[in-house]
């Protein structure tokens, strides 16, 4: 006759606490389309919570080592990894989703985070398909004004251009000073990658690129569909405002 060993499991008044835990715990800034994708997506998101409540030595090496304090962090790569996957980037790339992964880092203790593809690894005509939009700029006019990454990157503090609406991107520069600098082109279309609900309220200029002397890309939508232009960089429009990261 075998050994059964007891297997203890919580009670309903432990179940009951956890659950009122987690749920006080979801971010206060958790957006629509995010709650919608995991509503969408529960067996991933059983996965997901397997992972960050489960505690054991085998965790530690699941999470290399990183220990608990970062799982949050590795929650943010996860999120958006598997959103990026979803959409095809690592076909795009010509990566297997293995090989895509592995050159994704982990982020920063840091708030506001967004995974930026750079477009040496996808082009910014094909990231701007992959989210069904269209890419209109003359690419070979299009130079960064800020330091960028020739890898995945992460890029933090970031705010969608909300708090900028109705001011020229050249007095958006200028107000962000030494503290935070204008997205990219390729920074903004990753944005749209991840938050495709924000060109809905409104649109973006991307600053931290520059397509000629006097022009700055932008992101709106045309017929419903996310469009990559230029604005004049001078040009105030209370429907655009400069999305920005922290330096």
């Amino acid at each position: 006759m075998k050994n059964h060993e007891t297997v203890l499991i919580p009670s309903v008044g432990q179940l009951l606490e956890l659950s009122a835990a987690v749920l006080k715990q979801l971010p206060k800034d958790l957006l629509p389309e995010e709650a919608q994708y995991w509503i969408g997506h529960q067996s991933r998101l059983g996965e997901v919570l397997r992972q960050a409540l489960k505690i054991s030595s085998q965790d530690d090496l699941y999470w290399g080592g990183l220990g608990l304090s970062n799982h949050r962090w590795f929650l943010t790569r996860e999120v958006q990894l598997s959103r990026l996957i979803q959409l095809g980037y690592p076909e795009a790339a010509g990566m297997t989703k293995e090989a895509f992964t592995k050159l994704i880092p982990i982020p920063e203790d840091k708030e506001g985070a967004l995974l930026v593809v750079p477009a040496n690894i996808i082009s910014i005509d094909k990231q701007m398909k992959l989210i069904g939009g269209r890419n209109n700029l003359n690419l070979n006019s299009l130079k960064d004004t800020v330091l960028t990454h020739d890898t995945p990157y992460w890029i933090y503090g970031v705010e969608n251009g909300k708090k900028m609406l109705g001011k020229s991107p050249d007095t958006c520069v200028q107000d962000f000073a030494k503290q935070r600098r204008g997205l990219t082109a390729v920074e903004g279309s990753n944005l749209i990658a991840q938050y495709p609900d924000v060109l809905k309220d409104h649109y973006i200029d991307l600053p931290g690129s520059r397509s000629g002397a006097d022009r700055v890309p932008c992101l709106f939508l045309y017929f419903g569909r996310p469009r990559l232009c230029c604005n004049l960089s001078g040009y105030a429009n209370s429907n655009y405002g400069s999305a920005s990261c922290l330096r």
